[in-house]
């Protein structure tokens, strides 16, 4: 339902009759979105899409508290956590745990579920800041009315990535559970992986979706802050087809106002930008620490058998770990990209100012401009864990170096063990 819905959205600029109507194409989108995170207990809200009341009759939406949010993750946390600890106690019983492998799984499965837990408890108990992020953010989209968007192509390029990443996701997904029973012909290897299904396979999809969460947010932060450079750019020359002299009768009162508006705005973006920042900082350190520990787990599956030249593992494992290592690159890629666009395009500001700056004649419009220069200088939006790390590109080069060294030390290990 949600892929299909979302592929009528990939081609809304194509002239199909049934999707003329951006607006409400707009709103069955966010819906859609907003029932994928709902259902993976990271969106614990209800919303409200009402038309407005102006001439522009666009959908304005409303974030308010959802007690059935909080009760479904209760029963997440309760199934994720019963289930892992069976799961181990199942390998326990079952003397799967003695060699290296089994370890690495059972720690790994300890590892991922605990995350999945406390992201649902972080979504649980502080709603409020959820609901505060998710109204402000609607809040500057409405006032830079972007959902005119479409005649530049911007509202569909957002659109297309959304679509995109889902459909992406929803693909690594498929394979990893459609690999789980594949030569698992045994009783005991078919509870394991049922086991598996509930508690490890569900913890994944919980930490990815709430990566691609971020990754959405981005965007739109991205998508606001064009919004308000394309304004600024608007703002800096006369409107097409008018002289000069037309031009100067505009009073310098408006135009005062709608610079001090696009500075509310920029203001009110970089506020949300640092508390969407912060909300995200502790989960984020807990999704990449399972994230760099999966990359390892499967490098190591993968590289073993080469190494010392044997045939350890079947042809299904292999798969399933290329996959665990595409599904979770797939995610941090688009994360950090995403950050890095959102900073890019916020650095932009800084220089569409200078240049209105510069082509300015009016000394009470120029004055404006140079304190909004002055807050510009001063302001910047990062996005990073606890000011440890940023989340911008960067990280991956940290990422890829780290996951080779500590691949050559389980390596070197596991040879001395063997002799």
């Amino acid at each position: 339902m949600v892929i299909s819905i979302c592929s009528l959205f990939f081609k809304s600029n194509s002239g199909n009759m049934l999707i003329k109507n951006l607006s409400l194409n707009e709103t069955v989108l966010e819906k859609c979105i907003l029932y994928f995170f709902k259902l993976s207990g990271i969106a614990t809200l209800n919303f409200d899409f009402k038309l407005s009341t102006n001439r522009s009759k666009k959908f304005s939406s409303t974030f308010t508290r959802s007690k059935t949010g909080i009760a479904y993750n209760a029963a997440l946390i309760s199934l994720i956590t019963i289930v892992t600890n069976y799961l181990i106690e199942f390998q326990i019983n079952h003397n799967m745990y003695k060699n290296f492998y089994d370890k690495l799984d059972i720690g790994y499965a300890a590892l991922i579920s605990v995350t999945a837990v406390l992201i649902l408890v972080k979504f649980s108990f502080q709603q409020e800041k959820t609901l505060t992020i998710a109204n402000e953010l609607n809040e500057i989209r409405d006032s830079l009315s972007l959902n005119d968007c479409s005649v530049d192509g911007k509202g569909h390029a957002l659109r297309r990535f959304i679509v995109l990443v889902f459909l992406a996701h929803f693909l690594f997904l498929t394979i990893l559970f459609s690999t789980s029973y594949v030569l698992n012909n045994t009783t005991i290897n078919i509870v394991r992986t049922t086991l598996n299904y509930i508690a490890i396979y569900l913890s994944n999809f919980i930490m990815h979706s709430m990566m691609l969460q971020y990754s959405i947010i981005l965007k739109l932060i991205e998508h606001l802050s064009r919004g308000i450079n394309d304004d600024l750019v608007e703002f800096s020359r006369p409107p097409q087809g008018l002289n000069s002299l037309t031009f100067t009768k505009k009073t310098t009162s408006q135009r005062v106002g709608q610079l001090a508006n696009l500075r509310k705005n920029f203001s009110s973006l970089c506020k949300v930008s640092q508390d969407v920042s912060e909300f995200y900082s502790w989960p984020m350190l807990l999704c990449l620490s399972c994230n760099f520990i999966a990359f390892v787990r499967a490098a190591f599956y993968i590289a073993m058998p080469i190494v010392h030249g044997t045939d350890a593992f079947t042809a299904n494992i292999y798969v399933r770990c290329c996959c665990y290592i595409s599904h979770n690159a797939f995610s941090l890629i688009i994360l950090t990209k995403s950050v890095t666009a959102s900073m890019t395009e916020n650095r932009k500001t800084r220089e569409i100012v200078n240049d209105c700056i510069e082509n300015c004649d009016d000394q009470e419009i120029l004055k404006k401009l140079e304190k909004f220069s002055c807050y510009l200088m001063h302001k910047k939006i990062t996005f990073s864990v606890f000011n440890l790390f940023s989340l911008d590109e960067s990280l991956l080069m940290s990422v890829i170096g780290s996951i080779t060294t500590y691949l050559v030390i389980i390596l070197q290990f596991q040879n001395n063990n063997a002799e």
